[in-house]
Order: C-alpha cells, then structure tokens, then sequence
C-alpha cells in the first residue's frame, strides 16, 4: 500500500523534470494510426502516455520487447489506466495491430533510428 502511493504521486513528467504546451491536442477516439519517431529520449513517450491518461479512449501502444517498457507497463497498471494497452513486438505484430485497428481505437507506433527488429 505505502509503495503504491509512493508510485502514485510520481508523475512521468517528474522524472524526466519536464513540461510541455500542446497546440494541437491529439484526438484518441477514433480509428487513427499514430507513427512517431523516438531515439531513446523518453520525453517523447511521457508526454504522449500522459496526454492519453488524460483521456480514457482506449489506446494500444507499440513497443519494443525490452525490460523498461515492460517497467513501463506496470507503472501505468499499478495506477489504474487500464484503457492504455501496450502490444509488444514479437509474433504477428502487423496482424495485431491491423485488429485493433479494425475496432475503431488508436494505435501508436514508436519508430526508432537505430531499429534492428523487423
């Protein structure tokens, strides 16, 4: 319980000692692909995951299958977004994301510089 409260009043944005300004907000309810690119600065990542906890569309998430984003996902678990889905990348991963897309919800795609996965 006491680390759950601990976890719970850090924001992502705190740990990276950030703030933004969004102009043009980005609307998640509604069927939309969402490619954008990321070099391992995790800023980029916060800022989107905190502009869709505001919201409560459901939205997935594509990851790499590393350890920090499994960190990740728990941290959003542990706080109760449980309309953020994380679909990590491994078998099938166009397949999955084309049905997800079909039900009419947003799916975001990190595209990395230095990707050596398929």
């Amino acid at each position: 319980m006491i680390i759950y409260i601990l976890i719970s009043q850090i924001t992502l944005l705190q740990v990276v000692n950030s703030s933004y300004k969004i102009h043009n907000p980005i609307d998640f309810h509604k069927q939309q692909l969402i490619v954008s690119t990321h070099d391992y600065e995790h800023i980029d990542i916060f800022i989107l995951l905190d502009q869709v906890m505001n919201q409560l569309n459901h939205v997935t998430i594509v990851f790499a299958d590393h350890l920090l984003n499994y960190i990740l996902y728990l941290y959003i678990r542990i706080l109760g977004y449980n309309h953020i889905h994380f679909l990590f990348i491994t078998d099938n991963t166009v397949n999955k994301v084309l049905s997800i897309l079909q039900r009419d919800e947003t799916v975001i795609i990190y595209s990395y510089r230095h990707n050596e996965s398929s």
